[in-house]
């Protein structure tokens, strides 16, 4: 079984590196092997920073469903996606 953790921010500054002003307005922590969701973000959020202890394929959207053909990404890679308040993520283990 694997574990996401997910930052949750409402601003990103306009500068040439990925700095998200901390601390996170929330933040998750999601176990998952099949595919699961997070929990509805912020009504704030409008970034999400997140990485995970194993590689996953994810998706972003208001009932995602991940699954092996979506993107796909390394396990300790940290990543940051701009997502809709009240949208979830979901993960499942890549193989």
């Amino acid at each position: 079984m694997a574990t996401a953790y997910i930052s949750e921010y409402e601003t990103m500054p306009t500068v040439p590196a990925q700095i998200a002003p901390e601390p996170p307005i929330a933040a998750q922590t999601v176990t998952f092997t099949t595919t699961t969701q997070s929990v509805a973000f912020n009504a704030k959020t409008k970034y999400i920073g997140f990485s995970a202890d194993a590689a996953f394929h994810l998706l972003v959207g208001a009932n995602p469903t991940a699954t092996t053909g979506k993107m796909r990404r390394p396990a300790d890679d940290l990543y940051f996606c701009g997502v809709q308040p009240g949208d979830k993520i979901a993960f499942v283990t890549a193989s």
